[in-house]
C-alpha cells in the first residue's frame, strides 16, 4: 500500500488489478465472506480474455512458468510502457522473466 500512497502524492493515476488466474491459484472467491478485506481494497479483476490468453500462452511456453505467472506477464505487457508497474509476488525471479524488457517494480511477499 506504500506504493499507492507514494503515487498518490505524485498525483499519478493508480490502477490496482489482480489477474483472474492469480485469484484462482490463491483460492480467492470474491463472493466468499473471507474475501471481504480483499474486496475493500478496490482491486479490480483483469480477466484472461482471448488476446491476453495468447500472450500468456507464449510467455508460458517461452519461460516455463505457471499459468498465473504467465497471466501476470501478459497483464504487464498490456499496460503502457510509460506506466509505473508494480508487481506484488512471492516469486520475483519469475516476474522478472515474464515481464521481458518491461520495467517493473517488484515487491516480494
Amino acid at each position: 500500500m506504500q506504493v499507492v500512497a507514494d503515487r498518490k502524492r505524485k498525483a499519478r493515476r493508480i490502477l490496482a488489478v489482480v489477474p483472474t488466474a492469480v485469484r484462482v491459484e490463491a483460492n480467492l472467491d470474491r463472493a466468499a465472506p473471507r474475501a471481504r478485506f480483499f474486496n475493500s481494497l478496490r482491486i479490480g479483476d483483469l480477466p484472461l480474455d482471448g488476446p491476453t490468453a495468447n500472450i500468456a500462452a507464449e510467455l508460458h511456453r517461452r519461460h516455463t512458468v505457471s499459468v498465473p505467472d504467465a497471466h501476470v506477464g501478459a497483464a504487464v505487457a498490456s499496460f503502457n510502457v510509460d506506466d509505473d508497474i508494480t508487481v506484488i509476488t512471492s516469486d520475483p525471479q519469475d516476474m522478472r522473466r515474464v515481464a521481458d524488457d518491461t520495467k517493473i517494480t517488484i515487491i516480494k511477499l
